[in-house]
């Protein structure tokens, strides 16, 4: 039976379904043991009443507003909406902060990967340097920036390091990440 119930109410249209059916009954309830009922009625009485009787205004006028109306509230709400969308153009991946210029938002057009320091937020530029010799050498990568001295890591193989920026950046850019 719990089951039965925690399904139901995880699918977001009954859920929001019974949730309505709630709001509607504790309002109703509400009404009635404060004794407001007349004042609802009355109320809705008085906007149909409003709404069918004469207007001095022509009714294509009153629709022409009604549509601006829609229209103009339309553009506010999608304008709301994309300015709280920032593009995902920069992340701090294992310390090091990186910018980029992702086209349209596409996983596929992630260019221009560049680091920068998390402290002064000036460019910093690897410095590759080999240890070892022999087969046990390794090629590492150091960022340190130039601006504030800030040491950012050790890395090892700057190319598949940077591939695996890019990597997870486009991950993100996959799972809406913005």
């Amino acid at each position: 039976m719990f089951e039965a119930v925690r399904r139901f109410w995880k699918d977001p249209v009954w859920s929001s379904v019974v949730a309505g059916l709630i709001v509607a009954g504790s309002l109703s309830g509400g009404a009635t043991a404060l004794g407001w009922w007349p004042v609802v009625v009355s109320g809705i009485e008085s906007a149909w009443v409003s709404i069918i009787s004469d207007v001095a205004v022509p009714a294509w006028l009153l629709l022409v507003m009604v549509a601006a109306c829609m229209k103009v509230s339309w553009e506010l709400a999608t304008w709301w909406d994309r300015l709280g969308k920032r593009p995902y153009e920069h992340d701090v991946i294992e310390g090091v902060k990186w910018r980029w210029d992702a086209r349209h938002g596409s996983p596929e057009e992630v260019v221009d990967v560049t680091p920068y320091c998390p402290t002064c937020d000036m460019q910093v530029v690897p410095e590759v340097k080999a240890e070892g010799y022999g087969d046990s050498r390794t090629v590492r990568s150091t960022y340190c920036c130039d601006g504030c001295g800030t040491k950012l890591g050790r890395f090892e193989d700057d190319p598949t390091y940077k591939s695996r920026v890019v990597r997870h950046i486009e991950r993100n850019l996959r799972n809406g990440r913005r």
